[in-house]
């Protein structure tokens, strides 16, 4: 029997886990609504991404103003996000100048092998994957899966980046975009073993949430 633990907090008294005022007993899925602290164990954690983030896609939101000097550091705007919306698909263009854009969530890959992210992009946009992606820094363009010209002014270009990960795990991923002045357009696309190139997020990618379905507008961890 394995034994999972969150690092000696306690859980609330409920007597049903979706619900976080009624009175009974112990309960260790009570517990998964801490799991924020960062005090749960890998295993715990994807177990939990499993359970209880069913909602399909990323969340995303624009920002206005000038992001070129940020956008290397995966940073538009700030997490959490004030006003996301849910995307099943990212590709949009004409909207104005002088703006970024970043989307947030979790891609679980079917089976173990290499996996290749694209953008199509004017002017420059990124993908990071893996524990950087929900890190509060330290992202670069050096780790980043994807760099299409992060922090230059572009037409319309697009490029990929490929990596390998593991089957069944929820892998943070962040996209992000920016805009300066002229034409401005983003198209996120992926492809992985036996998977041609979509831009579908309906299947095997999934927006943060909590144990009773809310939104969270930042990583679950």
């Amino acid at each position: 029997m394995t034994r999972l633990t969150n690092g000696g907090i306690i859980g609330k008294i409920t007597t049903t886990p979706t619900t976080s005022s009624a009175i009974g007993k112990w309960n260790l899925s009570d517990q998964f609504i801490y799991k924020h602290q960062n005090m749960w164990t890998e295993p715990t954690i994807q177990y939990a991404l499993s359970t209880y983030i069913g909602r399909a896609g990323l969340i995303g939101q624009y920002f206005n103003g000038d992001w070129r000097g940020t956008i290397s550091t995966g940073n538009i705007g700030t997490l959490p996000l004030s006003s996301p919306t849910t995307y099943t698909s990212i590709s949009y263009g004409s909207r104005a100048d002088y703006y970024g854009f970043i989307a947030i969530g979790y891609f679980r890959p079917p089976i173990t092998g290499t996996y290749t992210f694209y953008t199509s992009s004017d002017d420059g946009s990124g993908v990071w994957i893996g524990d950087i992606a929900a890190a509060t820094s330290g992202r670069t363009t050096g780790n980043a899966v994807l760099n299409n010209l992060m922090g230059g002014g572009q037409g319309d270009t697009k490029r990929s980046g490929s990596t390998t990960l593991t089957g069944g795990i929820w892998y943070p991923i962040r996209i992000v975009h920016e805009e300066g002045g002229g034409g401005d357009n983003l198209t996120y696309s992926w492809s992985g073993p036996g998977i041609g190139e979509t831009t579908s997020l309906s299947t095997y990618y999934k927006a943060p949430m909590n144990l009773y379905g809310n939104d969270l507008n930042t990583y679950y961890v």
